[in-house]
Parts: structure tokens; C-alpha cells; sequence
């Protein structure tokens, strides 16, 4: 699934985004580095700071980077709005699903419709309830947040070509960590909205706003 949506759909360079041999570019929710990865093949002059806060996961990410010796470097950490600590449900068999204050219900109906949409459904079991119960154990962590302004002061960041957001239902609070003074280093934004409470009206405003 990932591999397709960032390999072959291209799904975070859409809508007129280009980059350079030597752009910078965030990946926040970068999970096991599909987008760090498909980065560095795009051209080895590009710096990628990868975000991931589920230690399982991370440790993937870090050997990506390690084997393509990609330029930049990798946080464990989650993005909010400030700094603090919190409980995150990790989905150790579907982990681009994990995320912060978790609906099982709606992370079971969001991979129920993936299941249902895909050229591999008739090859599962006709029991797709008990295959989701399987697929969908938990674990209760707790990760260190940031926001991406204090990011960006630690590396001395000038200039972000892409800043890409996947962070399944906290997008609103990464983007309320931004600082007045580093809306004008970001040139572009990719982001999921999982639009609930109006939250892609919101966020389509405040990204207007910003420029």
C-alpha cells in the first residue's frame, strides 16, 4: 500500500509541487521512510528531516536513512502544538493508521474501505469483521511531542521547499505549532485533513491566509 502510494502514485508531489536537486523537505508522519526514501532517489542533493514517533517504526526509518545515507536526519518524536508528552494507539500490524486519542471505530472503517477498494479483496477471507478484530491489536505508548518551530530553531532551518503532513487526525495541531515568523520559510504544504469538524474548511482558510 505505501509502497504504491508514494512509489508509483506519487501522491505527495501532486498539484504543481516540484522540488529541486537540493531542496529541503520535512516528512512528518514519515512511518518506516517510504517518502524519505523515494526523496533520495529523486536526487541524493535533497535534505529530509523524517519525523516518526512510534519507536518500532522509527528504528525502520533509521535503517532507511542509514542504507541510502540520506541527507538531514531523523526525530522520534511526535508533532503538535507544544511540547509535552502524550499517549499514542500504535497499530503494530497497520501502523500508518496509529495516532493520538484513537476511534476504533473509525480506524476499523477506514481500513475496512481500503480493504473493500482493493484488487486484492478477493483473495480475503469473506469474514472481514474477524480479519479487522486480527489485524487491528494495540498498543498504548507514550511519545515526546514538539512543534515543528522548534524544529526548525534546533537545525537553524532557512528554507523548507515541502513541508508534508500524514499524521492521521492531529494535522490542525502540527499546524498550529507553526510559528508567525516560519510560515514565510515554508514554501509548500502537503498535508491529509481527516475532515471532521469542519477541519479541512479551517485548515483550506488558514493555508489561504498564510499564503
Amino acid at each position: 500500500f505505501l509502497y504504491e502510494e508514494v512509489f508509483t502514485d506519487h501522491c505527495y508531489l501532486k498539484h504543481g509541487i516540484t522540488l529541486n536537486e537540493d531542496s529541503c523537505v520535512i516528512d512528518i508522519g514519515a512511518n518506516a521512510g517510504f517518502f524519505t526514501v523515494f526523496l533520495n532517489a529523486l536526487s541524493r542533493n535533497i535534505k529530509v528531516y523524517s519525523i516518526e514517533p512510534i519507536p518500532e517504526v522509527y528504528k525502520f526509518l533509521s535503517a532507511n536513512r542509514e542504507l541510502y545515507n540520506i541527507k538531514g536526519k531523523s526525530f522520534e518524536i511526535a508533532i503538535l502544538d507544544k511540547e509535552q508528552e502524550v499517549d499514542f494507539t500504535y497499530y503494530p500490524q497497520v501502523s500508518v493508521v496509529s495516532r493520538i486519542n484513537s476511534d476504533s471505530e473509525e480506524v476499523k472503517g477506514l481500513v475496512r474501505s481500503y480493504i473493500e477498494n482493493s484488487e486484492e479483496e478477493k483473495h480475503l477471507s469473506d469474514d472481514v469483521e474477524s480479519l479487522l478484530n486480527v489485524k487491528l491489536e494495540t498498543k498504548n505508548i507514550r511519545v515526546k511531542a514538539k512543534t515543528i518551530s522548534q524544529i526548525i530553531a534546533e537545525e537553524k532551518i532557512e528554507k523548507i521547499d515541502l513541508l508534508k503532513v500524514d499524521v492521521e487526525n492531529s494535522e490542525h495541531l502540527v499546524l498550529d505549532g507553526i510559528s508567525e515568523n516560519d510560515w514565510n520559510k515554508i514554501d509548500s504544504i502537503i498535508i491529509e485533513v481527516h475532515d471532521t469538524n469542519n477541519r479541512l474548511k479551517n485548515i483550506s482558510e488558514l493555508l489561504t491566509q498564510k499564503g
